[in-house]
């Protein structure tokens, strides 16, 4: 009898141990399961946070890499008519508060290439302006300083980078680590110098683009063939809308700063020319 209980006892035991594996693997199972099933969730949840950033994103934001190529005859161009009103050498508290003055009142962005030594606590308010009202910043070198930029003429790939990093690092104090610019202007433009191939590749691997300009209002031309009013920078524009062989894309190149008023004066005159010609006022990224 004895022997019996104990023969049922070590059944039972077994039977036991056999259940406690059985609900150990299936616990396995389901908790595997169910971090598959968390993992799906958390992707399908940040694929759904992407789409909707992306559907958010501004669709008049594009990239000057690829706006370069176009109005350089690079790369054809069929869409709608876009323009990129550009201004370069700020910020300044004062002409450039007056530019976004006329750009908020007639709806419309602007790109701001701007030089690194202008970016600095004095300016912190206009700066963060130009972001909170959508509009683009560009880089526009750290000292605008021709001869260590390029001296004989042909670019200095170390001095062009450095300048740029000058740059990115005022703006992101100012801005915050988060902000970065992705766009840079040459000054004098990269049409204007020689050997500029190494500095090109330097910024594009640092995720960098240039742009230039097919259009301008001749604000800085020679003081013998700059426009003298409103009228005078009118037809200058449209002179040079006329000569540039990409008329569907206009890169318009504008300058900022105390000498600058008359292209403040003429700046809704130049909006209204472009919104009268149904094109699409665009900024770079």
């Amino acid at each position: 009898m004895k022997e019996k209980l104990k023969n049922i006892k070590n059944i039972f035991g077994v039977i036991s141990i056999f259940f406690v594996i059985i609900l150990f693997v299936i616990l396995v199972f389901e908790n595997k399961k169910y971090t598959k099933n968390l993992e799906k969730d958390i992707t399908k949840k940040e694929e759904m946070k992407k789409e909707k950033k992306e559907e958010n994103k501004p669709n008049n934001i594009y990239s000057a890499g690829q706006i370069q190529k176009i109005i350089s005859g690079k790369e054809e161009y069929s869409g709608e008519k876009l323009v990129f009103l550009t201004f370069d050498d700020g910020p300044f508290n004062d002409s450039t508060n007056k530019i976004l003055d006329v750009l908020k009142e007639k709806k419309v962005n602007a790109t701001f290439f701007l030089q690194g030594k202008n970016v600095k606590d004095e300016t912190s308010d206009v700066l963060k302006r130009i972001v909170s009202e959508k509009n683009g910043i560009g880089m526009h070198s750290f000292d605008h300083d021709y001869k260590r930029l390029y001296p004989e003429k042909v670019g200095d790939a170390t001095v062009i980078v450095d300048e740029m990093k000058k740059t990115d690092t005022a703006l992101k104090k100012q801005l915050g680590e988060e902000f970065k610019s992705s766009t840079w202007r040459y000054p004098g433009g990269h049409m204007s110098w020689k050997g500029l191939e190494e500095a090109d590749k330097l910024m594009a691997d640092a995720g960098v683009t240039w742009i230039d300009w097919n259009v301008l209002n001749g604000d800085a031309e020679p003081s013998s063939t700059r426009p003298k009013t409103v009228d005078e920078m009118i037809d200058k524009l449209d002179n040079s809308m006329e000569n540039t062989p990409v008329k569907d894309v206009a890169v318009v190149l504008m300058h900022d700063g105390k000498s600058k008023e008359l292209t403040v004066e003429a700046l809704p005159k130049i909006i209204d020319y472009y919104k009268e010609k149904n094109y699409k006022f665009c900024i770079f990224n």
